[in-house]
């Protein structure tokens, strides 16, 4: 099951988008929220291959997008 877990991140990541707010019935016509781009970048990087391998989780994915964002 670790060997694939960053195969499941990935596809997640590609099925699933968080958005901005916008004045649209339809949620996802909104743009890309910030902090959800920053964490896919880091799940199409090298990070991958560090989750594959069982030595990331998600939640450090997440937190290093969020350092960056707040520190640019």
């Amino acid at each position: 099951m670790r060997d694939t877990i960053g195969d499941a991140y990935r596809a997640f990541f590609e099925k699933i988008s968080y958005c901005t707010t916008i004045n649209d019935s339809n949620r996802a016509r909104g743009p890309i929220h910030p902090i959800w781009q920053a964490v896919q970048e880091r799940v199409e990087s090298g990070l991958l291959a560090s989750v594959r391998n069982g030595d990331n989780e998600l939640a450090s994915l997440v937190e290093a997008a969020l350092k960056d964002l707040r520190n640019p």
